[in-house]
């Protein structure tokens, strides 16, 4: 699922969309990734074959950890747009990095990646619920008609119950073997 798709699905769980302005709808999509991206986290891996160095990845944010192929810890930084691995006499090739995901540089029609969309589903409509219900209770009030809304205490409880299960998807760096 895109993040277009994602926030088209969240605004279709309100019947009725008051906060429906695309530039703060869009922000709240950035959001809902950037409070994933820090809570939970996405690791990817990329396999450098036989090569020590290795052009950083698309949606790269930082290196999580780099191992050889027998799971030995190395080094590695980012040098000139260069992942780079500190070769020792022992390492055993391929290496292979795993690194954050940068959630928020995805394109609005990029795919995002396996296993987050239903969180930051959760999380997005909770987000968008906040300022729609406070909208609709000022209609009703305006109106003179009645209605059973959420209280805003309600609303952030949901949104923070939401955050505490992004922590406990919380990505795990893979276990590598430390030598000295």
């Amino acid at each position: 699922m895109t993040p277009a798709e994602l926030l088209e699905q969240a605004q279709s769980h309100f019947l009725v969309l008051y906060h429906n302005d695309p530039e703060a709808l869009d922000r709240l999509l950035r959001e809902a990734l950037g409070k994933y991206q820090d809570k939970a986290g996405v690791i990817e891996q990329i396999s450098l074959g036989t090569l020590a160095e290795i052009e950083v990845p698309e949606h790269f944010l930082k290196i999580a950890v780099a191992q050889d192929a027998t799971g030995n810890y190395h080094e590695a930084s980012v040098v000139d747009g260069q992942i780079q691995v500190t070769e020792r006499t022992s390492s055993t090739k391929p290496y292979t990095v795993h690194y954050f995901v940068d959630l928020k540089s995805y394109d609005l029609d990029e795919v995002l990646p396996q296993g987050i969309v239903g969180t930051v589903l959760d999380y997005l409509v909770a987000l968008i619920d906040i300022p729609n219900t406070q909208r609709t209770r000022r209609i009703l009030q305006a109106t003179g008609q009645q209605g059973e809304l959420p209280t805003d205490d309600v609303l952030l409880a949901r949104r923070d119950q939401i955050v505490q299960d992004m922590e406990n998807e919380e990505a795990i760096v893979p276990m590598v073997v430390v030598r000295s």
